[in-house]
């Protein structure tokens, strides 16, 4: 079987891969983040101009989950990965 994925989404993700993460990151967008922000600690890499959208997206780098003993989400600045 063969699978084909399109639409915007899969852009912003291939443009996030090549462009944002660095080797074994794990980088989100904004969605992303406000669904998991309570369960994992992220470095905030500020904003990204990604090809095919007007506005900049802010990217988080994921560093680690929360122990559940945890009860607040801490956000850390990253430096940005060299954009080509």
């Amino acid at each position: 079987m063969d699978y084909t994925v399109l639409g915007n989404a899969v852009n912003v993700a291939a443009r996030m891969e090549e462009f944002v993460a660095g080797p074994g990151d794990i980088v989100i967008g904004p969605g992303t983040f406000e669904s998991v922000k309570n369960r994992f600690t992220v470095a905030q890499m500020g904003q990204f101009a990604l090809k095919g959208l007007s506005a900049q997206v802010p990217m988080y780098k994921v560093l680690g989950s929360i122990s559940e003993d945890q009860t607040v989400y801490s956000v850390r600045a990253a430096a940005p990965k060299n954009n080509r």
